[in-house]
This record gives C-alpha cells, sequence and structure tokens, in this order.
C-alpha cells in the first residue's frame, strides 16, 4: 500500500453535523468552509482525520458557486490560533463546500473544485466534501496525482472520541 495514498478519512460526529447545518441554512447559493484535523497512519496507511469544520462565513456566492476571500479565512485562521495555543497541533485538511442539483448525480468535483485542489488543497492528505442539503448526501474526494478519486472509506466516529491523546 502506498502510504502517500490516502485511504480512509474520518471525521468527528461534530465536524459532520457542524457542515450539514452551515450548508442546509441555504438552499439557494453555495456555501463553503474549511476542515481542521489530524494526519494519521494507521497500519501503514496514511489517513486524514477532519475534527471541526469552520465555515468561510460572508463568502459571496451563488446558487452555483463560491468565493472564498482573505476576508473569509479569517475564523479558520481565529480558530487554527486558540487551537495550537491550547496544543492541539492541527493542520487544515480539506474544505467543504454544497452542491444544490438535489440529486446524486451532484455528488462531484466541478472543473473549477479540482482547480481549487490542484492550487490549495493539493497535499495527499487533503480532502474535499461535496454536500447537497436538498437530498441529504455527501461525497469525499482527493486528488490521486493528477486525477480526483472518491475516498469509499469515509466513516463519522462516535461522539466522544478524540485522536489528540
Amino acid at each position: 500500500m502506498d502510504q502517500n495514498q490516502l485511504e480512509e478519512v474520518f471525521f468527528s460526529k461534530k465536524c459532520v453535523e457542524r457542515m450539514e447545518e452551515h450548508v442546509g441554512g441555504d438552499c439557494e447559493r453555495e456555501r463553503a468552509g474549511f476542515l481542521v484535523g489530524k494526519i494519521l497512519s494507521i497500519d501503514g496507511k496514511l489517513c486524514t482525520y477532519a475534527s471541526e469544520a469552520v465555515p468561510a462565513e460572508g463568502a459571496s456566492a451563488t446558487f452555483a458557486s463560491v468565493e472564498i476571500t482573505p476576508e473569509t479565512q479569517l475564523p479558520l485562521l481565529n480558530y487554527l490560533d486558540s487551537s495550537r495555543a491550547s496544543n492541539k497541533n492541527i493542520i487544515i485538511v480539506g474544505w467543504y463546500h454544497s452542491h444544490l442539483f438535489g440529486s446524486e448525480s451532484s455528488i462531484f468535483l466541478s472543473g473549477f473544485d479540482v482547480e481549487i485542489m490542484r492550487r490549495q488543497f493539493n497535499r495527499s492528505y487533503h480532502v474535499a466534501v461535496v454536500l447537497d442539503p436538498i437530498i441529504n448526501s455527501r461525497g469525499v474526494f482527493c486528488m490521486d496525482g493528477k486525477k480526483v478519486r472518491r475516498i469509499e472509506n469515509a466513516f463519522v466516529l462516535n461522539e466522544g472520541f478524540d485522536l489528540w491523546d
């Protein structure tokens, strides 16, 4: 197994609830945010753990796009600062956004999304989560070299499970 290829992604229950609450708050415009957590090696496999979702509040958005500006990244930077001050060595592990098409075929990375992955979230552990709040569906993706790959092994951990120890 290639240790540089992402095999599994874990999400805290709180992270998933925060993403779903954020994107479900507006079904007329896309919403987006960031994922923070840790990189893990489990039995020699590269895994990502997303412990928290940090919404990009105030991002300019339409039905089919969302623009994250430096201003909308301030909550993320503040979250990272406060977490590091409390000795939680977290990093940005990815991003999430909504697609509002209301069908299973809405769970994909568009060409624009792929460019975001290539330019900003291009580490082997980075993930992109696409959520469609209309049908309550989601998918997890990563870049595998230059290609997009859907992560089939994505798990929501029970409440109270903590990987900080």
